[in-house]
């Protein structure tokens, strides 16, 4: 019997201490060893003096016997105060598990059409239908391999787990534990393949694993999930983590950085990359035009196409409205990338249509789900009516002043202050004589374009009719900066409400190098700013466009208000952030909003007016959107933007009044969704759906209201407020199709994954080497525990048996 066996008998009998390489100590948690020695050596000598001195007649035998026990019955007691501890160090050795990450979107349910060899040999090694130890130096044939040639991600995945002749998760679980992630959205835990049994894990096992899966969610985030499971596992013994994925990758934080933090933890990574990287593919991407149009007046709208692998061939594009063709052109694809083609449509009736741009399906392509992309445009039978008022004719005018009298969409106003009074003698001419001083002439627009203009040069008298017609009359203002007047010189006039940022009396310098202006995450996902419906797309263009030298010194955004560009130089810093560049906001029931420099010309760098004359015509449609559409004066909502993926929080808000544009002063106003569903195809659509929403009074702002949901289905919306049934908000949800927009395995994501984590990436002919290369079975454990030894029964036991015999012996000499 070991020494610690025979302490953990006397001191804790039953306990059991696991197997492994163990080490023992005793330390004390009372008074010291050194304490206890010392106060038994001084309590023996007062012992032993005492029964010399007090009971001299009793033989030297008794008396030290007698002595021995009371020492002992002494030391027992020091014993207890010391209060020893027994400490045991357990080194325990324990397997470490393969942290499998899965892709679980809808990508793995492509087919992919494997026309190349290499990709063929891929599908067979991983069948089971070629040698695994022999790569792509092989050529496999047959029937059964000419099967593989469309099989899905998703059924490949379940041949490799059939396969008996690879038998890699049998192997892999030799080496260590696997446990399933899957990541799509967010991470989710799939479970622990093992035997059931405990003994080798079979090929049905894994093969039944794997058919259980389910791969249907619509977003892939692979950086995210990767973070997540790190974050969840840190601290914990990993012996590698395989990720298995087609490599794309549509939203949340980069899988480069994930798989970085990897290696910061010391964790092997592992990339599997499943699919082709040249799929045949056509795919409509977006559908971009204006969203207000007239009627009987031809509308534009550009069909932005990318294909893969399908240089010669040939299709059709059609545009359809509410259905209905309405043109058509051939496109011949001569190149892989991106490709534009404009479609054309005269509306014959007002309202809002539904367009689409749909490429018939050709047989050889992957994915035949992702050839249509849609907008809507609401057709009105007014042009914009706007008003430019300027001092005199800068640069930014000047192309301004171009663009518009080119958009058909527009009938134009100008008025030059301080311009050539002979502009206006031409009849036919833009140019008015002088400033509209009344309501009728001012309230017949829909905006009014107010640039580096001395207010003084306004008046009193209109800056009030414009803030009355904005506020009011739902017109829409635009304030753009100049180094001179704007926005400065409006500090206490009527108009320095409308501007939705804080004026300052501070004048700015133009910058020696030029200074790239930033969106804002609100201004990534406006439609006004939004020049590609894919994020990364926008982001690309706008960091595109060429610095500034000049911006507005200004303050923080009003309450309410939306930053949607901003100065990114730290000395111009607000206390909100970045200073605002570019901000909007409702003020009464039209809307007010603000450019905060001198040079949107930039925006014509290198594309002509393409994106110049798209930005400022989304500027334009939106803050003529009220008045064309006629809104209500009392009932105010919108949502924050007209189109929504399922998942998304859509919030409603805006002002509502009583009778004589008092602000409503309930807590709550009651209203309600009515949702129409997408029909399935082939289905009939289902019933409109009702819910209640109430919309919540936003405290400290009078007759100002908000309410939230989620979007949880896909569908047609509308909502209306109780007390103003006649006022219909209408938004879209759909269902996110991203992962059908890129459908090539992204090869290099996942290299430069494994890359960044010092790992492998892997294909099929790599994986029959994936279990030596996880070489790492076991790690060690350590643990510690601790007994308190004076707590065992022999100790008590012992005590009460000294004393006992102490007693008798002074009994049994009739000592007191």
């Amino acid at each position: 019997m070991s020494p610690l066996d025979f302490l953990l008998k006397l001191a804790a009998p039953g306990t059991k201490i696991p197997p492994g390489t163990t080490q023992f100590s005793i330390s004390y948690d009372g008074i010291s060893w050194g304490w206890a020695f010392f106060a038994l050596v001084v309590l023996t000598i007062i012992v032993a003096w005492s029964y010399r001195y007090f009971s001299p007649k009793i033989s030297k035998f008794s008396r030290l016997g007698l002595v021995i026990l009371r020492s002992a019955l002494f030391a027992l007691l020091l014993l207890l105060l010391v209060k020893p501890v027994l400490l045991i160090t357990i080194e325990e050795t324990v397997r470490r598990p393969i942290l499998v990450l899965l892709d679980t979107t809808q990508s793995m349910g492509l087919t992919d059409h494997r026309d190349k060899q290499d990709d063929v040999t891929r599908a067979a090694i991983a069948a089971g239908l070629a040698n695994p130890t022999k790569g792509l130096k092989q050529t496999p044939s047959g029937e059964k391999v000419d099967d593989l040639k469309t099989f899905t991600r998703q059924q490949l995945l379940e041949a490799l787990a059939a396969n008996s002749k690879m038998n890699l998760w049998s192997r892999l679980y030799d080496v260590a534990d696997l446990n399933f992630y899957g990541f799509g959205r967010k991470l989710t835990e799939l479970g622990s393949l093992a035997p059931r049994d405990g003994g080798k894990l079979t090929t049905d096992e894994a093969s039944a694993f794997f058919k259980k899966l389910h791969y249907d969610d619509n977003l892939t985030a692979i950086g995210d999930g990767l973070r997540t499971l790190l974050d969840q596992q840190r601290g914990q013994p990993i012996a590698a983590v395989l990720v298995i994925t087609d490599g794309a990758n549509n939203t949340g934080s980069s899988p480069v950085e994930a798989a970085a933090i990897a290696k910061q933890d010391d964790v092997p990574l592992f990339v599997y990359g499943v699919g082709v990287t040249t799929p045949q593919d056509i795919m409509v991407t977006e559908l971009s035009g204006p969203q207000v149009a007239n009627v009987k007046e031809k509308v534009e709208l550009t069909a932005h196409i990318r294909a893969q692998s399908m240089l010669g061939k040939k299709a059709t594009i059609q545009l359809k409205a509410n259905g209905k063709v309405v043109d058509e052109q051939p496109i011949e694809f001569r190149a892989d990338g991106d490709q534009e083609v404009t479609l054309g449509y005269t509306p014959t009736d007002v309202g809002e249509v539904e367009m689409e741009a749909t490429i018939p399906a050709l047989a050889e392509e992957a994915v035949k789900d992702n050839n249509s992309a849609t907008a809507k445009v609401r057709i009105a039978d007014d042009k914009i009516r706007v008003l430019l008022v300027e001092e005199e004719p800068r640069w930014d005018f000047q192309y301004l002043l171009t663009m518009l009298q080119r958009d058909r969409r527009i009938k134009l106003k100008v008025n030059l202050l301080k311009g050539d009074t002979d502009l206006s003698a031409d009849k036919d001419s833009v140019f008015l004589d002088k400033l509209p001083d009344n309501k009728d002439d001012l309230y017949v627009n829909d905006v009014i374009i107010i640039g580096d203009v001395d207010p003084n040069d306004i008046g009193e008298t209109r800056m009030k009719l414009i803030a009355d017609w904005v506020d009011k009359m739902g017109g829409g203002l635009v304030l753009m900066a100049g180094p001179k007047f704007n926005p400065n010189s409006y500090q206490g006039s009527p108009l320095e409400p409308l501007f939705p940022v804080e004026i300052l009396n501070k004048t700015s310098d133009r910058y020696d190098d030029p200074v790239q202006l930033k969106l804002t995450p609100t201004g990534e996902t406006s439609t006004i700013l939004m020049q590609a419906q894919n994020p990364q797309e926008n982001m690309a263009i706008w960091n595109g466009f060429p610095g500034v030298r000049w911006t507005a010194w200004v303050g923080k955004a009003r309450p309410g208000a939306q930053v949607l560009l901003t100065d990114p130089t730290p000395a111009r810093a607000t206390a909100d952030g970045s200073m605002p560049v570019i901000a909007q906001q409702s003020f009464g029931i039209g809307q007010s909003f603000y450019i905060g420099f001198n040079e949107t010309y930039r925006w014509r760098a290198g594309k002509g007016e393409k994106y110049y004359a798209h930005i400022w015509g989304q500027i334009l449609q939106a803050l003529s959107a009220e008045r064309v559409m006629g809104a209500s004066a009392l009932t105010q909502l919108k949502t924050d933007r007209p189109r929504y993926l399922t998942g998304d929080k859509v919030r409603i808000s805006g002002r509502i009044f009583k009778t004589g544009f008092e602000p409503l002063t309930d807590p709550e106003v009651p209203g309600t969704i009515t949702v129409q569903a997408v029909a399935a195809p082939g289905k009939t659509a289902p019933a409109p759906q009702t819910t209640e929403l109430r919309l919540q009074a936003i405290p400290d702002r009078p007759g100002e209201f908000q309410g939230e949901m989620v979007a949880t289905n896909a569908g047609s919306y509308s909502y209306s407020v109780v007390r103003d049934p006649s006022v219909v908000i209408k938004f879209e949800v759909t269902e996110p199709k991203v992962e059908l927009s890129d459908i090539a395995m992204n090869e290099k994501v996942a290299r430069s994954m494994a890359a960044a984590a010092g790992g492998k990436f892997l294909r099929e002919e790599d994986l029959n080497g994936l279990p030596e290369l996880v070489n790492s079975k076991s790690s060690g454990s350590v643990s510690f525990k601790r007994i308190q030894l004076v707590y065992t029964p022999y100790l008590l036991g012992l005590i009460v048996l000294v004393a006992c015999l102490e007693w008798l012996w002074r009994r049994k000499l009739e000592l007191k």
